[in-house]
């Protein structure tokens, strides 16, 4: 197995995988009535949650202090990004 997990660390897991696929269907379900490219947002939020569990767990595979610190400036910039590029999109 490439990630070696105790089961706490899989629970976090398995709540950020929950957070990240509700988000992603909210957010469709939010937009799909007003959005032409509802589908481009609903990929670009489940790439981007995989990447971030990705991160997630090679971060706890590290031993570096403040671990959850350096993941949750990623997890803000990442959405201070996903904002400023989804700002201007065309609501009809």
């Amino acid at each position: 197995m490439i990630f070696k997990l105790d089961n706490l660390k899989l629970k976090d897991l398995y709540s950020w995988l929950v957070i990240i696929t509700l988000s992603s269907f909210s957010l469709y379900l939010f937009t799909h009535k007003y959005i032409s490219n509802n589908y481009y947002i609903l990929i670009i939020s489940g790439i981007s949650g995989f990447f971030l569990i990705i991160l997630y767990l090679l971060l706890m595979r590290q031993q570096l202090h403040y671990k959850e610190d350096i993941f949750n400036f990623v997890f803000l910039i990442f959405f201070v990004i996903y904002g400023i590029y989804f700002k201007d999109i065309d609501i009809s």
